[in-house]
């Protein structure tokens, strides 16, 4: 089984201390992603702090902890939503039962639980030999643009005011070209880039050519 987790996440290990937990953790994640929670769950811990500083640094986070109860899990979509960064859950449940079925059926009522919570993509270790067998890989971002090195040039609140845009393009120094589908873009002779940052339409008179030149400019 492979668990797939995006290459910046908060990643939530449920379950108790175990060796195959441990084991799981130590292949997976280097030892500094890796944050042990030793203290108790109170308001003002010293742990929260140096998640948060982690995630606005971009780092990939791993929290190792039961995280047994709704309460403890919490603070973690708090911490998640102000980072703009998806939380992961890794449930580690080895217990054994004498029903197979009802075990099932205990696991998918946790599943059900947690994506309530919020945890949207949820890694299920229901043995030691599968948590020994699992992989897991890292998704690139798909905002993380890392191959784009500028200049850039920052756009914003155009409003549907495409003349006034393109009077913008041409102090920039950009000049009018077509792309290869044969649509009008603006380019600039030193490959400078555009970077739109929102709100083009709404207001402005010329809304859908705005929103036709940028996403011209996207595909070129």
């Amino acid at each position: 089984m492979n668990i797939a987790i995006p290459e910046l996440a908060l990643v939530v290990l449920i379950g108790p201390d175990t060796p195959a937990k441990r084991a799981f953790a130590a292949r997976h994640f280097k030892p500094d992603e890796i944050h042990e929670l030793l203290a108790t769950y109170l308001e003002g811990d010293p742990d929260l702090p140096i998640i948060e500083a982690r995630l606005e640094a971009g780092k990939l986070t791993v929290v190792d902890a039961p995280n047994e109860s709704i309460d403890e899990r919490a603070r973690f979509h708090t911490v998640s939503r102000h980072h703009c960064v998806e939380p992961v859950a890794m449930l580690f449940d080895f217990a054994k039962g004498s029903n197979d079925s009802a075990r099932s059926a205990l696991l998918g009522r946790r599943l059900k639980a947690l994506d309530k919570e919020g945890f949207h993509r949820i890694g299920l270790l229901d043995s030691e030999q599968s948590a020994a067998k699992a992989t897991v890989t890292r998704e690139r971002l798909p905002q993380r643009k890392q191959e784009l090195t500028g200049p850039f040039d920052i756009i914003g609140d155009v409003h549907g005011c495409f003349d006034e845009l393109e009077e913008l393009l041409t102090w920039l120094g950009y000049l009018p070209a077509s792309n290869h589908l044969g649509e009008r873009v603006y380019r600039h002779p030193q490959g400078r880039r555009v970077i739109f940052l929102g709100d083009l339409v709404d207001r402005g008179p010329r809304v859908v050519d705005c929103v036709q030149l940028a996403m011209a400019m996207c595909r070129d």
